[in-house]
């Protein structure tokens, strides 16, 4: 939360230009627009820029591409490696625009045309990188709120490999082996535990590790509630243990993330089960939650959108037969789906009329922002590749990546036809709503080439048949 004397703390501009001319006119736009209070700090050219970048508390960075000493994106390149979370806004001349396109791509906030900057353009260009910055800097404490519950948590969480060597510890699991979580990473568990809890021993029906392992790399969410365990101290504990599957970008399993909790005093550590994995949950959904609402607030006329796709989106994965897991990692990424549409200009998002192809291509990047800002977070499954994927389509026509059939998703699949059919159902800027008929009759038409033929059916079947409405509420496992 940001305190009143944060509030009234002056941001801190760092200007880099060569152009005296261009600089003064850039300070005395700052000094004239309302509500900004503001200092700056002047460079004429990238050396002294990084300089002042790395002494200095710098809010924002107004940025010349065509520097004496360095020019275009690699300009941009050398201050985010300087400092990478510091919001940058470019300045370019009126005739590149295909550098002002490739530095939003590269990570710019905004951009300015020199020659058309006025007060009210800059301001909007202030206003959004630095409200932009401290979107960010909301989703940095989410993910690191997410680490600090998995590192502060009583229970055992690890992960393991193909090989069964610890890619993952937290405190509590190598505490009980009287080591550093450091000590446990690539090394195999057969160093810290017997051969027979590790590999089995059918004799004494020990089953082993290394079977549930396997089993979970095989795509199997397993519960035991009887996994016998000895404590570095020799000490054996009766632990209750999930093991769920980590997949890749591809969607391949990796490795195996598992939960255990001591249960040799069963009646209590039932109740502690219950209300820490209740907590896990909660706090994930709340930080889902809170980035949607991210999206909401900066695109008000689609306000409510991804809430809709979500109830959708699960309602077809119920009738498809889709696992409690997968239709949670669904809702999860359709509730986000276009969370990368903070890397978007507002005044795009809100355009009454037509984009022109600039501004298109600028909105095309969403999906891979989104898989960006999500693929640093550990999600139990296939969340931020199913947001990456989102506007594929089975023929190759769709975006980034012109994936075809075999090589989507199917929750992506999924995702992509309630996302149509609710955006076509909506009122937008740039047109009014075109009703549900007319959603349902554009999937129905291009069922095979742009959808999946059975996602269409179950789709086309729950809105005739089954009069689904958007708005019912999300549906959970």
């Amino acid at each position: 939360m940001t305190t009143p004397e944060e509030k009234e703390r002056p941001i801190t501009i760092l200007i880099v230009e060569d152009d005296p001319a261009d600089a003064r006119l850039i300070r005395k736009l700052l000094k004239d627009a309302p509500g900004i209070d503001y200092r700056d700090r002047y460079a004429v050219n990238l050396a002294e820029g990084l300089e002042l970048l790395r002494h200095n508390n710098i809010s924002v960075v107004l940025l010349d591409l065509h520097l004496p000493d360095c020019r275009g994106t690699e300009t941009l390149m050398a201050m985010k490696n300087e400092h990478i979370h510091t919001p940058i806004v470019v300045m370019t001349d009126p005739d590149d625009e295909k550098t002002r396109l490739e530095a939003l791509k590269m990570g710019a906030q905004d951009y300015l045309v020199k020659g058309q900057i006025d007060i009210h353009i800059l301001f909007r260009a202030m206003r959004y990188a630095i409200s932009r910055k401290q979107s960010e800097d909301a989703i940095l404490k989410s993910k690191i709120l997410l680490q600090n519950v998995i590192d502060s948590t009583p229970d055992w969480i690890y992960a393991k490999d193909q090989q069964h060597r610890f890619i993952l510890v937290n405190k509590t699991f190598a505490e009980s082996q009287h080591v550093q979580p450091q000590d446990m990473i690539g090394k195999p568990d057969t160093d810290f535990f017997s051969d027979e809890l590790c590999c089995g021993n059918p004799a004494k029906g020990i089953t082993g590790f290394h079977s549930d392992d396997n089993e979970a790399m095989d795509g199997k969410i397993l519960h035991n509630l009887d996994n016998l365990v000895t404590w570095g101290d020799s000490s054996l504990h009766i632990y209750d243990t999930t093991k769920i599957p980590l997949y890749d970008e591809s969607g391949r399993a990796f490795a195996v993330l598992a939960y255990g909790r001591d249960i040799t005093r069963r009646h209590k550590a039932e109740n502690e089960l219950a209300a820490s994995y209740k907590a896990l949950q909660k706090t994930l959904r709340d930080s889902i939650n809170a980035m949607a609402r991210i999206v909401d607030l900066r695109d008000p006329y689609t306000a409510g959108h991804q809430q809709k796709v979500a109830g959708l989106a699960s309602a077809i994965a119920h009738e498809m037969g889709m696992d409690d897991a997968a239709v949670e990692h669904l809702i999860m990424a359709s509730t986000v789906h276009d969370i990368g549409k903070m890397y978007v200009p507002a005044d795009i998002l809100s355009k009454p009329g037509r984009l022109s192809e600039l501004e298109w291509e600028i909105i095309k990047t969403h999906s891979q922002g989104g898989f960006d800002i999500l693929s640093g977070i550990e999600f139990s499954g296939p969340v931020a590749l199913t947001v990456l994927q989102h506007h594929e389509r089975l023929d190759g026509s769709g975006y980034p990546n012109k994936l075809q059939d075999g090589q989507i998703l199917p929750e992506a699949k999924i995702l992509a036809v309630a996302d149509v059919v609710e955006a076509m159902a909506s009122h937008r800027p740039y047109r009014p709503s075109l009703g549900i008929e007319r959603a349902l009759n554009e999937i129905e038409y291009k069922k095979g080439k742009l959808y999946d033929p059975a996602v269409v059916d179950i789709c086309l079947g729950l809105f005739r048949d089954k009069a689904f409405s958007f708005t019912k509420p999300v549906t959970g496992p």
